[in-house]
């Protein structure tokens, strides 16, 4: 599985994107009046504006794809990632 998060200033929303060699997808929350303050990630099912956040990409964004990829993929055998390309492998 390959991943990537994401959270704004003030942890007003957040996102989690990612993929297998199946299946790619994203999860994202966030505060829909906009404005200041940020989300707080109370565990699952809780997410809630509060004045200083503690979401981040890899709390509730995370989970819930995590959650959605291993139903949907339950079952199916693993496969490997293709292997990267030589170019990408180290920074230059």
């Amino acid at each position: 599985m390959i991943g990537k998060t994401g959270t704004t200033q003030n942890n007003a929303s957040a996102t989690f994107v990612g993929g297998t060699s199946q299946l790619a997808g994203a999860a994202m929350v966030f505060l829909p009046q906009g404005g200041n303050g940020g989300l707080c990630d109370g565990g699952p099912g809780n997410v809630f504006a509060c004045g200083k956040g503690t979401m981040f990409g890899g709390k509730t964004p995370a989970r819930t794809f995590y959650t959605a990829m291993k139903a949907i993929l339950d079952g199916q055998p693993p496969l490997a990632l293709p292997p990267a390309d030589p170019r990408y492998e180290r920074a230059r």
